[in-house]
């Protein structure tokens, strides 16, 4: 296994790593910033909404443009939008950054897959570097839940965002 393996491993674990230590906080965080029950659920579904539109307009552009660019981009803009999450004032700003962030990150996991998929030299070591990633996606969203919670509880809901964003922004 290559380095640049390992380090597209540890990105894509940190991106599901994050994703899905929101998970118990954001509900919390949206309702202390006054979100109804509705709002929250287009916090959400906005969320993903805007994941899947990017998801389909990734994978021509990785295609054309290359990985690297888009592993970079993603992990760099979706920080900064987890550092604004974490200074909003009110659930709607907290639901535009939503977007955003669900958008910009949708490119993520298609660049380090496909980036991945031209580690291996042949059909079996492909399919070991395939499961291998599928091993580090499991294990980000079985721990991040458990730390994203303790985060927020030792940090407040505003400073994780804005330690998760710093987080990503490392990563780009």
């Amino acid at each position: 296994m290559t380095n640049r393996t390992i380090w597209l491993y540890a990105l894509l674990f940190l991106a599901f790593f994050d994703l899905h230590a929101q998970h118990p906080i954001l509900p919390h965080y949206a309702y202390s910033l006054g979100a109804s029950a509705a709002l929250l659920g287009f916090i959400l579904a906005g969320y993903s909404a805007a994941n899947m539109a990017g998801n389909i307009m990734a994978g021509p552009l990785i295609d054309r443009f290359g990985s690297k660019v888009f592993i970079v981009l993603s992990l760099c803009l979706a920080g900064i939008f987890l550092l604004f999450q974490g200074t909003v004032s009110s659930a709607s700003q907290l639901f535009y950054l939503r977007l955003m962030t669900g958008f910009v990150i949708a490119f993520l996991s298609p660049a380090c897959f496909a980036f991945l998929g031209k580690q291996g030299t042949g059909l079996e070591e492909q399919g070991r570097i395939m499961a291998k990633n599928g091993m580090m996606i499991t294990l980000a969203s079985i721990v991040s839940p458990v730390i994203g919670g303790w985060l927020a509880d030792q940090l407040g809901f505003d400073r994780t965002f804005v330690l998760f964003g710093l987080i990503l922004m490392f990563g780009g």
